[in-house]
């Protein structure tokens, strides 16, 4: 198996069997599919190793939420045909999302025409990212019923909660218009800061109406002060 898959399988399986019910994955496509070989015409190859990377997934089962393949930052136009070529026939038990990072990919706070029907005809989702001193990559299209946001803050700066409450507002307006499923993801320089900013989410979230969300601040760990 090429080395960049080689511990995928015992990842999955190790995710599907310590996880709790209801627990999803969104695992990313390796770089040697989409910076080593898309961009180069490898079509065939690329191809050839996201088959075995599909194998890998089928044993998360349940637990798999989508997978996300990453472009390189310089895709543009000429990159459109490999990316049409590497997903045709795309099995249905492996939901995708495709994060676009080229300026060029963006126009007027969405994604270029071409890019947005090539995700909506073949049933895939966008990955939006919303990080400090870029807005272009923070863009509005939506193309299927499930999306993953990528949210990428300032070190709980006030600009961070400013961007989590609209965030909050945003989420409970899709649920609304039918987007079923969310992946969050939320990235700091500093990443001990992040589960703050996940708690603060949560609770934005449930402020907003979305009922039925527990941050990790109110789980209640079984034996951990026996840890103290």
């Amino acid at each position: 198996m090429p080395s960049a898959c080689a511990g995928a399988w015992s990842a999955a399986r190790g995710w599907a069997e310590s996880t709790p019910d209801g627990f999803q994955v969104y695992p990313k496509f390796p770089q040697e599919i989409s910076h080593r070989l898309l961009p180069f015409g490898r079509v065939n190859e690329a191809r050839a190793l996201a088959g075995k990377f599909f194998g890998a997934l089928e044993v998360m089962g349940t637990r798999l939420g989508c997978a996300f393949l990453q472009l390189p930052k310089d895709f543009a136009a000429s990159g459109l045909a490999n990316l049409r070529a590497f997903t045709e026939g795309w099995p249905a038990q492996v939901p995708l999302a495709i994060e676009f990072r080229s300026a060029y990919c963006f126009e007027d706070g969405h994604l270029r025409p071409e890019f947005e029907e090539l995700l909506r005809t073949r049933g895939f989702g966008t990955v939006i990212t919303d990080t400090p001193g870029r807005r272009d990559a923070c863009h509005g299209t939506l193309t299927a019923p499930f999306v993953m946001v990528r949210f990428v803050g300032h070190e709980l700066h006030e600009t961070d909660d400013l961007r989590i409450e609209a965030w909050a507002e945003r989420l409970l307006e899709w649920r609304s218009i039918g987007v079923s499923r969310v992946g969050f993801f939320i990235h700091q320089p500093e990443e001990q800061t992040s589960p703050e900013l996940c708690d603060r989410l949560t609770r934005a979230l449930y402020r907003a109406g979305l009922a039925g969300l527990t941050s990790w601040k109110d789980v209640e760990v079984p034996g951990q002060a026996a840890l103290f």
